[in-house]
């Protein structure tokens, strides 16, 4: 590269304003005769980020992509997001933000340097083949201004390759060293032949191990580990109907003082009596039976609850409870509803049973897809939600139970 030759360095809010040809000339240059090396810095697959709306407005991952060109030609780019969050990068920098803020600065938003939500090493500043140097330099250069241009507190570079690191750190960058572990196939032909590499102890316990996970009879869940990462970022958590049947107190999850769970139930309760005469309470399925009981409470109302089996994602088989139904007014209660399936399965299972009407009252009104109109299909009337997700159902507002459960936080 001739040492006079000028640079050009410009930031990007989007992709589509990049021909791909040109990024991908520095993120996989080998791709013009293959596979690329590493596929996740690639034009397709940094669009299929911001096309499925995984980055962008909204999600605290705000483009600005790098370019670096040398006599009107690209001959660097980078993946530039500024952020909003640290959600999503797999490097905690929680306590850095506690800290900066602790002294009187701004830590939010900041620069990120990454591929979002991939924690793989790799190239984060991308060159053409020859212009390494040069191009390393502009894109440092360039984030750096886009910091100082938006009084943005600082610029990161994550997963990162070990040279991209000490180039960085030569050019003035902090070198933070962290900790993964990777396992290596050193050649092993299968299982049994990388547990031949182990010593016997080792070997024993894996095998051991395997047997008792085989043997499991149980359901894996992930409730502690979600809550652990909710305890770092936050003094309180107030959530309102969490599944809880797992166990029995929200605090066994987050490891909080003040992890607290609220229920809709009684809110509505109160909107159903008001709507329909003596309407009988019925959980679609067992794990309903606590906000069905607990609704059913606050104004006296008759309750039962169904059983299901469920066979995968959208296949349940519903049983009725032993309760009369004929000419009743019936609403099925629920914490949640997604896919709609097992509403729709009691509803017209109790229409069948001689229900004069079956009504829905749900706290969280997901409706994945084609949910209401299978749900409408199965003789479902009306359908009340709380507020908790917006949507054209809601009739519960959860502000007033939401502020009296922070006002003792906020005093204290």
């Amino acid at each position: 590269m001739d040492g006079e030759t000028q640079l050009e360095v410009t930031a990007h809010a989007s992709l589509a304003d990049i021909d791909p040809v040109d990024w991908d000339a520095c993120a996989c240059p080998e791709a013009a005769d293959g596979p690329p090396t590493d596929p996740f810095t690639t034009h397709r697959f940094l669009s299929a980020l911001e096309q499925s709306g995984s980055v962008g407005p909204g999600t605290g991952w705000q483009p600005h992509y790098l370019l670096v060109r040398a006599g009107g030609e690209v001959i660097a780019a980078a993946p530039l997001y500024a952020k909003g969050h640290s959600q999503g990068e797999y490097i905690f920098d929680h306590n850095w933000a506690h800290a900066f803020e602790r002294a009187g600065g701004q830590y939010y938003p900041k620069l990120q340097v990454a591929v979002p939500f991939t924690p793989a090493t790799g190239r984060r500043f991308l060159t053409r083949p020859g212009w390494e140097d040069a191009g390393r330099a502009g894109l440092v250069q360039g984030a750096v201004q886009v910091a100082e241009n938006g009084g943005l507190s600082s610029v990161h570079v994550t997963f990162c390759t070990e040279e991209e690191a000490e180039r960085g750190a030569q050019m003035g960058l902090l070198h933070r060293i962290t900790q993964q572990f990777h396992w290596m196939n050193r050649g092993y032909a299968d299982f049994d032949g990388f547990l031949a590499s182990l010593a016997s102890r080792k070997r024993k316990a894996i095998r051991r191990e395997r047997r008792q996970a085989q043997a499991f009879g149980g359901e894996i869940v992930s409730l502690t580990i979600v809550g652990g990462f909710l305890a770092e970022l936050f003094d309180a958590v107030i959530t309102v109907d969490p599944h809880l049947h797992r166990i029995n107190r929200l605090d066994e999850a987050i490891p909080l003082p003040h992890a607290i769970a609220l229920s809709a139930a009684g809110s509505l309760a109160e909107l159903v009596a008001g709507q329909r005469d003596n309407p009988l309470l019925v959980g679609p399925d067992a794990e309903s039976r606590q906000w069905v009981e607990s609704a059913a409470v606050v104004r006296g109302l008759e309750h039962a609850v169904c059983s299901k089996q469920r066979h995968g994602d959208r296949e349940v088989v519903i049983t009725l409870p032993d309760v009369a139904v004929t000419g009743r007014a019936v609403v099925l209660l629920d914490d949640v509803a997604s896919s709609g399936r097992t509403l729709a399965g009691a509803a017209q299972l109790l229409l069948q049973a001689g229900a004069s009407s079956v009504d829905v009252a749900v706290t969280h009104a997901l409706f994945a897809g084609d949910a209401l109109s299978v749900m409408q299909a199965a003789g479902v009337g009306t359908v009340w939600s709380t507020d908790c997700i917006q949507h054209h159902s809601n009739a519960v507002f959860m502000a007033p139970l939401l502020a009296e459960a922070l006002r003792p936080l906020l005093d204290h």
